[in-house]
């Protein structure tokens, strides 16, 4: 299998910082902001034991995620590793990710891939724990407008971005948290469309199918979407999550009690690390003074704190300290975190040892050990998710065309035509054709004072000789310069091809990319294939030819 570096993909395709780079490389260097070496088996131990030996509201959790996941038509085996919560030596392995129309980029997808096989993998090294797999459905944002679309490469490998908006209208701002978004008529519409961007297979009607019967007039953008992956990974016994629930903000309500008794403290504690890692790296994440939003009259505001009150940010709305504190404590489901004080939600409500995490998320939580031992609560160790392309055929078509090895073409993909403009050679017809011509005149000028030496009166047809070279070189440049510009086309729509396909949009293909596109064109067993091609120890960018 082809790979790339992390430290030079990301480079070229800008999609993370030195920090990231560095964790997967030298951790050594990183190892005060996190709580363990995802390398180390010594380190495992230690979090095993420490989360292992901690008390949670186990039989309450059980009943709640049983509840979540059958309401979602999930597998025996995922109903059977609910019930192994109950007991103390069962550990969850969680990754999570807001959440997207029609299970929203490939990173999604890559993320629970190296969930389940990071889980099944401490399973046997670790056999006195029970390990689960567990998504957590991030339901609770508000920025509709990053989650509503899809991006895809046509039958002609030009991209199109299909965008789904309810009552076909953009307000100012969505507010309203996007899991309990529902769907409405357009939804047909919006599906439709997308379906009509890829040549039918054998594969199209029963695929479209399910996603009609998941994404319908009324049904919400959560449910459908954790359904949605359900059913891709329903063999695998995965757990989702739904954290917009009010048992389980029931089971955290200290966490949100804590934040607005003691404001400031997390930010506080964010901030002086983050000026830390500043010296050397970006800060990924900005603390606010109250890490919580308030959902109020539909809307979910952000908590401002004042001298005696709070207010919500974007409104007219106070309330003294004392009630919205009380609020927190008798009806916590009002309440919802940001991405600061979401892994601390996440982690008092499960017994996590783990967390599954992208390039951006392993930035942040290098941000947030002091806040996790202020809530005393285990940070889990952070295990980096596989990084993948995927090569279709016609792709892997370009590099044997030009010659040119898939790594090389990755590495510079904005310079990618200069590249194989070069590796196919470029001439410079000027003075080609008039050194050829310049070359043939004065060799019928040598033979010129010959010729007429013996017969003066064939000086004519020598000139009308001299005349069809001229003329001949003349249509042998220009059908040379018309070949050159077919080429050059051609050249052209490989390198559009190829950007389109590889790193659309300018991003690499797992960032942008959903998997309809390929579940489409090669079934739904392509699920089980990725799965099975994935090596998710190889922190190195994945290059994955499709046969």
């Amino acid at each position: 299998m082809p790979t790339i570096p992390y430290n030079e993909f990301t480079a070229s395709a800008s999609s993370s910082s030195n920090l990231f780079t560095d964790y997967i490389s030298f951790y050594p260097k990183l190892e005060k902001y996190f709580n363990g070496n995802f390398r180390s088996n010594s380190d495992w131990e230690i979090i095993l034991e420490n989360v292992s030996s901690r008390k949670y509201e186990r039989s309450l959790l059980v009943q709640i995620l049983s509840e979540q996941n059958k309401s979602i038509h999930c597998s025996v085996s995922t109903l059977a590793n609910i019930d192994l919560l109950y007991n103390e030596n069962s550990l969850a392995i969680v990754t999570g990710q807001q959440i997207g129309i029609l299970g929203g980029p490939l990173y999604t997808i890559y993320k629970l891939i190296t969930c389940i096989k990071l889980t099944e993998s401490l399973k046997q090294t670790f056999p006195k724990y029970n390990f689960v797999p567990g998504f957590w459905a991030e339901a609770e944002d508000h920025d509709f407008l990053e989650i509503n679309k899809i991006t895809s490469v046509d039958n002609h490998n030009k991209l199109n971005t299909i965008e789904y908006l309810i009552g076909e209208k953009q307000p100012e701002k969505y507010l309203t948290p996007v899991g309990n978004l529902k769907f409405d008529i357009k939804i047909s519409e919006f599906i439709e469309k997308l379906k009509l961007l890829f040549t039918e297979t054998e594969f199209t009607p029963p695929l479209f199918d399910l996603i009609n019967s998941l994404y319908r007039d009324g049904k919400n953008f959560c449910d459908s979407f954790n359904e949605l992956l359900n059913q891709l990974f329903h063999q695998y016994g995965v757990i989702f999550i739904n954290p917009n629930t009010p048992a389980l903000k029931q089971i955290a309500k200290n966490v949100f009690v804590n934040e607005l008794s003691n404001n400031s403290e997390v930010s506080k504690r964010v901030i002086k690390t983050s000026a830390e890692l500043e010296e050397n790296y970006h800060a990924q994440l900005k603390s606010k003074s109250v890490n919580l939003f308030l959902n109020h009259k539909g809307g979910r505001y952000s908590i401002e704190p004042q001298t005696d009150h709070y207010f919500l940010k974007n409104t007219r709305q106070t309330f003294p300290m004392s009630e919205l504190k009380e609020l927190a404590n008798t009806n916590p489901e009002n309440f919802s975190t940001n991405v600061v004080l979401r892994p601390i939600y996440q982690d008092t409500i499960l017994p996590t040892v783990a967390y599954v995490a992208g390039p951006s998320e392993i930035c942040y939580f290098a941000q947030l050990k002091s806040v996790y031992e202020y809530f005393d609560i285990p940070m889990p160790i952070i295990y980096p998710r596989a990084s993948i392309t995927l090569i279709e055929k016609k792709i892997s078509a370009i590099s044997e065309k030009f010659n040119l090895e898939l790594q090389n073409m990755m590495l510079n993909p904005l310079e990618l035509k200069k590249l194989i403009t070069e590796q196919n050679g470029e001439v410079d017809f000027e003075s080609l054709y008039s050194g050829l011509l310049n070359k043939m005149i004065n060799l019928t000028n040598e033979a010129k004072f010959g010729i007429l030496q013996i017969d003066p009166t064939l000086e004519g047809p020598l000139n009308s000789f001299v005349q069809k070279i001229v003329s001949g070189i003349q249509v042998l440049k220009e059908k040379t310069i018309q070949a050159k510009t077919n080429r050059d086309n051609v050249i052209e729509n490989q390198y559009i091809k190829f950007l389109n396909n590889i790193f659309p949009l300018n991003q690499p293909q797992e960032r942008v990319f959903n998997i309809i596109y390929f579940l489409n064109k090669y079934g739904p067993d392509f699920i089980n294939w990725i799965y099975n091609e994935v090596d998710f120890e190889l922190f190195e960018h994945q290059l994955i030819e499709i046969e």
